[in-house]
Order: structure tokens, then sequence, then C-alpha cells
């Protein structure tokens, strides 16, 4: 059906083109056969968009070597490839025991993953191939240049958001008259990207005298393990932390954090539950950097 009524890009979770090893992934015996649909796909055309959650010592390595391979012999329908890393939470009794990227096996994920990108694009025109954001954090290596993305095709996957939000803030501050703002805003943030954060923050900080962004790292309690990004923050960790600090005149809330349509957090806990309990105002902030730069400013409408 697909193919005949041309749906196309298509999105697809390959994790490795290995059939025995995605049948163990999958722990599912037919696993493997869904990758002869990928191909027949590309066969006839259909862009493929596709992404890898990378387990350290399953489908990296020389496993990856190999998918990318198979994913490279895809031709021009492979669009893009977005891998990031396996993120594990503390509630896993009785579950494979999964290891989570360190320094150093980050560090050998993205050589792999820049070389064939560069291959990519030196012989198709496109990088196509690229690493989370994550990858780099863990690896602590600087992220690459907004060029390196092109057109961010895998944004949502976190590949480039922060290179993205960087410029795209940087450029709402340049618009935005001078001048001296007497206000302090408290915004919590996954561990992940705090140092990334607060790089960013400093475009504000500089320019506008008497402004303080006060960020707050928030280590998640709810979900535990490895877990330490900012949309997977709950009310009561929040609170937990917050509780402690200074918050100042409003509480700033990343839009990934809450429900698409509701200010509701993962734990059920409402916006307002949370400026009751630490008694300050707490915001959902705009989705766009120029709007959360005057949500920072106490100028949004």
């Amino acid at each position: 059906r697909i193919i005949e009524m041309r749906i196309s890009p298509i999105n697809i979770s390959v994790h490795t083109m290995n059939p025995t090893l995605r049948c163990k992934m999958m722990h599912n015996r037919f696993a493997g056969d869904a990758l002869r649909f990928v191909r027949k796909l590309a066969e006839h055309n259909i862009k493929l968009n596709c992404q890898i959650v990378l387990c350290p010592g399953l489908n990296d390595g020389e496993e990856l070597e190999f998918t990318l391979s198979e994913m490279y012999a895809l031709g021009e329908s492979l669009q893009s490839v977005a891998c990031v890393p396996v993120g594990v939470t503390r509630y896993r009794e009785g579950l494979y025991p999964l290891e989570t990227f360190n320094k150093d096996t980050a560090r050998a994920a993205i050589e792999i993953l820049e070389r064939w990108g560069d291959k990519f694009k030196a012989e198709r025109g496109s990088r196509t191939v690229f690493p989370s954001d994550e990858f780099y954090l863990i690896a602590k290596r600087e992220l690459p240049p907004y060029e390196f993305y092109e057109d961010f095709p895998q944004i949502e996957n976190g590949v480039g958001m922060l290179r993205d939000l960087e410029e795209e803030f940087s450029w709402a501050v340049e618009d935005e008259p001078e001048r001296d703002i007497k206000r302090r805003v408290t915004i919590p943030t996954g561990e992940g990207v705090y140092a990334f954060m607060e790089h960013v923050m400093d475009f504000a900080r500089e320019k506008f005298p008497g402004l303080e962004i006060n960020l707050v790292p928030v280590h998640n309690d709810f979900f535990g393990g490895t877990v330490n990004v900012t949309g997977l923050l709950t009310g009561r960790d929040l609170v937990n932390r917050l509780s402690r600090e200074n918050l100042g005149d409003a509480i700033l809330l990343a839009p990934s954090m809450l429900m698409a349509d509701e200010d509701i957090f993962l734990d059920d806990m409402t916006v307002q539950q949370l400026s009751e309990k630490l008694g300050v105002p707490a915001y959902r902030m705009h989705k766009d950097a120029a709007g959360e730069l005057k949500d920072i400013l106490g100028t949004a409408e």
C-alpha cells in the first residue's frame, strides 16, 4: 500500500541491518524479516528517514559498520539516518542487562558515524548519517558547526537541536534593543545539556545588564539511571531541586517537559501545583527562540 499510494518519505526504526541481531534486539523472531521491506521500499524510490538506537556491545562497533554499509547500498532513497544512544531507566528488573555509553565508547561511535557521513557527503553530496547531540555531550566533544547539519533532517531526534537553538537564540538577542532589565528568572534543565545551555543564556546575560538567569540542573530521581534530558523531568523532581533556590520573579519551563495540550508533567503534577508548592509563578515557555527570549525578559504577550 505504501508503494502503491506513493507515501513518501517515511520514518523507520532500523537499529541494525543484521536480521539475526534484529531478532535479538526486538525480542521477536520475525523482526529480521522486516528488513526485506526496507530494501523493497528503497527499490521503489520511497524516501527513507531512519533511526538507529545504539546499544553498546550489541549494535555498535563492527555491527554499526555493517548496518551503515547495508544502508549505503539502499541508494538515493535513503534520505537520512539519525543515531541516538540508548537511554536506560532504573525500572529494569528482569530485563536485558543493557549498558550505556561512556566518554570512550561515545567517541568511538562518533568516529564511525562521522566517517560514514564524510563518505556519503563526498560521493552523494549529502552527509545523510548524523550522530545525535547527546553523543557529543557524553563524549565531552564540541558539537559540530551549524553547517554540519545541512537542512536539519532529523532535528526531532535531537540531531543538531542544540546548534539550531544557539543560532536562533543569538539572533533573537541581537534583534532585541539593549536595555537594563531588573529581573531574575529560574530555568530548570536536564543535567545533560546544562553546560551548553549556560553558554546559550550568556548571550542574554551579556546584553541585558541586571538580568539574572538562574539555570538549574535537575537530577532525574523519578526515572533514575542515566536519564538526564530536560523533556523527561517531572514535577516532583523540580520541586525537590528548586526548593533550595532563590527563584526570583518566575520559573520558566521548557515545553518539552509538559504535555502538548496541557500544562501537566509526566507525573501528573500541574504547573499550577508546582507554582503553589514553590510560591513563585511558573510558566510554559514559547517553543521558538524569539518567544523564549521574551519570556525571559518578561515582555511576552
